[in-house]
């Protein structure tokens, strides 16, 4: 190894060592907003984040309540002040429909990850009426719900999405990153290209429309109450089948396609995967 080589990593290895070796500067603020709304017809939602974390929460009120953690952590005081001063959090209501959106700063200097290890997290916490329209259009992740009454569409580019006892609809366009959902589910469109998605249905769960479920790269594992009715059609590449109902296989050129009944039948349930595992199970 020559002498320069040898000299830039020294470099690269030392000056981020030296930087872990400053005082941690730390900034923190608590945002906090509560929208009322008007319970005769659907609030809506609307949120946007590039690089941050989503936590969706059931409100007992006729309101969409907001509380947003900014953080900054960062070796450099000056530095620090700056990321938190240009961190903006904009929230504004117009009519029944709240929007959250978060606004981040631009990294300067082609090193700036080699002068200061800076970071910028946020945490937005939203609570949300029975029936509430939710659009989520994220970056990087995560996105969580617990215990919600809505109908929700998360786009996102990288982050994992996971909704528990769902009640409602729910849409996810997601290129990286594994979706889970349960509840009772009356629509369901679960897109991504390299993920898994786990879906496990609520006995009073019942197909409004015909649903989809889509992944390139990734495991599809689905379970269904008994009482529950779809024709189901499943296209898969490589990796195998696992059901507790029995299907009908279609050999196609490029694919395997499995048709199955379950119970009377009715709306379809199609499920595709490229490279993944398909699992249907009893609940």
């Amino acid at each position: 190894m020559s002498r320069i080589l040898k000299s830039v990593m020294t470099f690269l290895v030392a000056v981020p060592a030296l930087s872990l070796a400053l005082p941690a500067q730390d900034k923190t603020e608590i945002i906090e907003k509560s929208f009322r709304t008007d319970a005769s017809r659907p609030a809506v939602l609307e949120f946007r984040d590039v690089d941050g974390r989503l936590i969706l929460s059931p409100s007992d009120e006729a309101a969409i309540s907001v509380r947003i953690r900014k953080e900054v952590k960062t070796r450099d005081a000056k530095r620090a002040a700056r990321l938190f001063r240009d961190t903006k959090v904009e929230l504004e209501q117009r009519g029944n429909t709240v929007t959250v959106r978060i606004r981040y700063p631009r990294f300067r200097g082609l090193f700036f990850w080699l002068r200061d290890s800076a970071r910028v997290k946020v945490v937005s916490e939203i609570r949300v009426p029975a029936g509430t329209e939710v659009k989520a259009d994220l970056v990087d992740g995560p996105v969580r719900g617990d215990n919600l009454e809505a109908n929700v569409a998360v786009d996102i580019v990288d982050g994992d999405v996971r909704f528990d006892g769902l009640k409602g609809t729910l849409r996810v366009d997601s290129v990286d990153g594994d979706t889970e959902v349960s509840g009772d589910i009356r629509s369901l469109d679960l897109k991504s290209v390299d993920g898994d998605i786990r879906v496990a249905l609520s006995p009073g769960s019942a197909m409004s429309e015909d649903w989809k479920i889509r992944t390139t790269d990734g495991d599809v594992t689905v379970y269904l109450p008994e009482s529950f009715s779809a024709d189901m059609e499943i296209r898969k590449g490589d990796g195998r089948l696992e059901t507790d109902w029995p299907v009908e296989s279609r050999k196609g050129l490029s694919r395997h396609t499995f048709n199955a009944t379950i119970g009377s039948g009715g709306r379809l349930l199609s499920i595709r995967t490229v490279d993944g595992r398909v699992a249907l199970k009893k609940r």
